[in-house]
């Protein structure tokens, strides 16, 4: 204000000219910073809602292929969120006989390898057995199919790619079959929850098994000519 009166005083004219002259600066002052703040509304939502919410996948080296949900009341499911050698080969479609469960990846409270109660992290695995790793947080697990040796970690599904809407879920894990929702991986208050274990799966991907077995009846063949 004071800024704008000394301005107005500079110009000629009368006392009546230079109030005049003030209350049009200080009005287009205000003006300008209305129009700044509109502009930042109008900026950031559109941001928040489109770009930063939904955002680039910060979980690395693997992909989403699906999980058992929070208190999801079928029998595969009902075991605490714990993926086991049923649920994941439900999750998959496969056969029970394509998965081998590997044990329990190395939890550290220092965060070597994951970090127990984190919602976040790295993880890495030496094993090249592995195929896919099962993030279990609460009553639900994420599983992910791996297309790295190691990469980042998250109990949040939004941090997953592809988006766990496009992902179906097969009526033996959510009932009837449907698409995977963001609210199937939260705890019982709606909130993401910290990891609980990290389970080890080696599933024999379907052409590879479909190649053994046409190889078995090729050899059971040539034994039957013999």
């Amino acid at each position: 204000m004071g800024l704008a009166f000394f301005c107005a005083w500079l110009v000629p004219g009368d006392s009546t000219d230079r109030f005049r002259i003030t209350t049009r600066i200080v009005q287009g002052k205000i003006l300008a910073k209305s129009l700044r703040a509109i502009f930042r509304v109008a900026f950031v939502v559109p941001l928040a809602s489109y770009g930063l919410a939904a955002g680039a996948a910060t979980t690395t080296g693997m992909d989403f292929v699906g999980g058992c949900p929070s208190g999801m009341p079928t029998e595969l499911c009902d075991q605490g969120g714990n993926a086991d050698v049923q649920n994941v080969a439900a999750i998959l479609g496969v056969s029970e006989d394509l998965v081998t469960y590997l044990g329990e990846v190395l939890i550290s409270t220092t965060g070597d390898i994951v970090a127990i109660n984190s919602k976040s992290g790295d993880w890495s695995v030496s094993d090249s057995s592995i195929t896919h790793l099962a993030f279990k947080a609460s009553t639900y697990h994420i599983l992910g199919e791996l297309t790295d040796s190691s990469g980042e970690w998250s109990t949040d599904v939004l941090d997953w790619s592809p988006d766990v809407n496009t992902v179906t879920c097969p009526a033996s894990i959510c009932g009837v079959e449907r698409n995977y929702e963001a609210a199937d991986f939260r705890n019982g208050g709606g909130n993401v929850a910290g990891l609980s274990n990290v389970r080890a799966f080696s599933v024999v991907p379907i052409p590879a098994a479909a190649w053994l077995f046409a190889s078995a009846l090729g050899l059971l063949g040539w034994i039957r000519r013999r």
